[in-house]
């Protein structure tokens, strides 16, 4: 097994790419993709609404969106 590379050559994650990469012109991504980058955490909200296929009472963290204002306070709960 190789020796792990010290932190400034270890491969960036995959999730720190992709978002990176949301920020891009090149991206081609929709404008509400590209608030996930430009947020400052202000405007998402922890929610179930969403989950599927995630272990029980894991909730995941989303912008504000119409379905989230119609939860109002009862972000969480909704697990299939």
């Amino acid at each position: 097994m190789a020796p792990a590379l010290p932190p400034p050559f270890r491969p960036a994650s995959p999730a720190f790419s992709v978002t990176a990469f949301l920020a891009t012109d090149e991206s081609f991504a929709h404008d509400y993709h590209k608030r996930i980058v430009e947020s400052d955490g202000s405007d998402t909200v922890l929610t179930d609404a969403f989950v599927l296929n995630w272990p029980k009472g894991a909730a995941v963290r989303v912008l504000q969106n119409s379905v989230t204002a119609v939860l109002g306070d009862q972000l969480t709960g909704h697990d299939p």
